[in-house]
């Protein structure tokens, strides 16, 4: 019995750390949106930057929640009602830099800062894939993020209305769920 226990708990510690020992070195994009979902099409979506992992989920606020809690993804794209249902600003990286220019763009300030985005239909994320959305959908980078200089910078190309996300190209997209 003593030896069952002490073997369940070995095997329990080598799994556990084998998967703590697969870093990611990329960006990671993650969007929830039923639209995006229905018309996703990795032939007809833009080339993501080297080291760039998009995941295109449904739009389900649990796995959402589930993905913030774990510390997962750099850059979240989602419905409108995901974001007030799942994240508050104390939680959020600051996007004020990407205010200029967006005329009406910026969705959540507090305190005078910007904390999240609207990715409009004309963005060069949604353009080329010819996405038809129904629901609004926000962008944020989430505080607990280690790469968000450069999740800021993709999401700055994501946004832009006339340059598509072209810079490197073995970037991945992945449609689940």
């Amino acid at each position: 019995m003593k030896n069952s226990v002490i073997t369940t708990l070995v095997f329990g510690c080598l799994l556990l750390g084998s998967g703590c020992g697969q870093e990611d070195s990329g960006v990671e994009i993650q969007v929830y949106s039923d639209d995006v979902k229905r018309d996703w099409n990795a032939a007809d979506m833009p080339t993501v930057p080297e080291d760039t992992k998009m995941l295109v989920y449904p739009s389900l606020v649990e796995k959402f929640v589930v993905e913030v809690a774990g510390h997962d993804g750099d850059i979240f794209i989602v419905e409108e009602p995901m974001l007030k249902a799942a994240l508050d600003p104390e939680g959020l990286h600051s996007l004020q830099e990407l205010e200029e220019g967006r005329g009406g763009a910026v969705f959540r300030k507090d305190q005078g800062m910007v904390y999240a985005v609207v990715v409009e239909e004309d963005a060069s994320l949604l353009r080329q894939a010819e996405v038809s959305l129904s629901t609004p959908l926000i962008a944020v980078i989430p505080a607990y993020s280690d790469k968000k200089e450069q999740a800021l910078h993709i999401l700055k190309q994501a946004l832009d209305q006339s340059n598509l996300l072209q810079k490197g190209g073995d970037g991945t997209w992945n449609s689940t769920g």
